[in-house]
């Protein structure tokens, strides 16, 4: 998987924001902006971007649902085009909990 193909882009306009307060010492916050749509959940953070997208507008976390399961799509190095973290979900389904 490479950078967010354009059909996949959210529009910047159709997002809602959001203000996250740091949770070490609460001496900062980022905000940035969510959309939610049914080819799945778009990330954006003010100051931060993706390898193919202009300051600010790209989307560095994605969520989707992919062959049957949601997975966690991430862009953390803004220098390479591929994800740097692909993270599926599914051994975090409910019938996968082992009992103790």
């Amino acid at each position: 998987m490479e950078m967010l193909p354009e059909n996949m882009c959210p529009e910047q306009d159709s997002e809602q924001g959001f203000e996250l307060q740091d949770q070490s010492d609460q001496s900062g916050s980022v905000t940035g902006g969510i959309e939610v749509n049914e080819r799945g959940v778009f990330i954006r953070f003010d100051g931060y971007t993706d390898y193919g997208t202009v300051a600010d507008l790209g989307i560095p976390v994605m969520i989707e649902f992919y062959e049957g399961s949601p997975r966690v799509v991430v862009w953390a190095d803004v220098n390479q085009e591929a994800p740097t973290h692909v993270i599926p979900l599914t051994r975090a389904r409910n019938e996968n909990r082992k009992e103790d």
